[in-house]
């Protein structure tokens, strides 16, 4: 008898912004020379797909996740003219995913409806025709994914705020509902947690890897999302995307030994809107974060960001190895202020940017 999986990957691709450039920005929008711009820059349309692309199936042949999570803002709706234009961005996405054997799932942004070209109840809807999107029958983009399907182990919860702009809300009742359907799979042992913007708590000066950039967080309600995740026992991490310029990790401990991580993906994309149209280089190379957890007699959740270059950097592992443990304590030691029950543990790192 085969022995039972217990060790999962997963790779989170955020923020692509696949468009058509020259439709995106014409001559009557507030930048109208972004694309003359960019094809010096980074390239043309079909230069920053084929950039896109390649990152994403360089990752996978790489890291060997058993799932694709994207987390918005992946089809742009800038330029667009209907469901038709988004369909045929993710049908790339997925020739690619499924000539590589790897399923995916999908939440959107806070981009893909620009143009007002397709609404979220399009995108699902259009989803079914992929033979590779494993986005569960749902009425929205609040769901739980119980990974692998038979006799999971654990769970990826999806969380939805259809805003264009801030403030930015999660639906109580619909965050309800993903905890609620947790509850189903008791043979989840661990879970993590995706949404497209950043929670309030994606905050502070105090990382336990990564880049964390001097941005001010756009309002956003999570609908009582951290306060679920941490009374849960079995979220062990919540990620986002939307800001380009951070990939940075947050670590959490509530009550005695519940770690929970809460940070960025990194930005993908090689389209305009991943620098602002040229306003805001990153500060780092394009890439994407992986995951892998451990489900076996101690379970454990490590993360890293796999760069454009083929490096993986800025790893972080949770349950925090001894060495690290007595860094944490030294760190208390020190006067790290912290609240009652929610800690931020980690050290503060010293990182300088690379610029591109």
């Amino acid at each position: 008898m085969a022995s039972r999986k217990t060790r999962f990957r997963i790779l989170q691709a955020t923020d692509l912004h696949f468009m058509d450039i020259p439709k995106a920005f014409h001559e009557n929008c507030k930048k109208p020379h972004t694309p003359e711009f960019w094809q010096k820059h980074m390239g043309d349309t079909e230069t920053c797909t084929r950039k896109n692309l390649e990152l994403l199936e360089k990752a996978i042949c790489k890291n060997s996740p058993d799932i694709v999570v994207f987390t918005g803002d992946i089809i742009d709706g800038r330029g667009s003219t209907g469901i038709e234009d988004f369909c045929a961005w993710a049908r790339k996405i997925d020739d690619l995913l499924s000539s590589l054997n790897v399923p995916w799932v999908y939440i959107p942004g806070n981009h893909e409806e620009d143009d007002n070209a397709v609404t979220r109840s399009d995108i699902l809807k259009a989803f079914k025709q992929f033979p590779s999107c494993i986005v569960p029958e749902c009425d929205d983009f609040y769901y739980t994914l119980p990974w692998p399907p038979v006799d999971p182990r654990i769970a990826l919860l999806f969380f939805d705020a259809p805003q264009a702009k801030a403030p930015y809300s999660l639906d109580p009742n619909r965050v309800n509902h993903v905890f609620t359907d947790l509850k189903k799979f008791p043979s989840v042992g661990a879970a993590l947690g995706f949404v497209h913007e950043p929670l309030p708590s994606f905050t502070g000066d105090i990382v336990a890897a990564g880049y964390s950039a001097n941005s001010k967080d756009d309002r956003f309600d999570d609908g009582g999302l951290l306060k679920k995740s941490m009374e849960s026992g079995k979220v062990i991490g919540v990620f986002c995307g939307h800001d380009h310029h951070r990939d940075c990790v947050y670590h959490l401990v509530h009550g005695a030994d519940h770690h929970v991580l809460l940070g960025f993906g990194r930005c993908g994309s090689f389209f305009p809107p991943s620098e602002h149209e040229g306003d805001k280089p990153l500060p780092f190379k394009r890439g994407c974060r992986m995951f892998e957890l451990d489900t076996g007699r101690a379970w454990s959740l490590q993360t890293w960001i796999f760069d454009e270059s083929g490096d993986s950097v800025d790893k972080v592992q949770i349950p925090l190895p001894a060495k690290s443990a007595r860094r944490t304590q030294k760190s208390r030691v020190a006067g790290v202020k912290r609240p009652a029950k929610i800690t931020k543990v980690a050290m503060k790192i010293q990182k300088k940017p690379s610029r591109r």
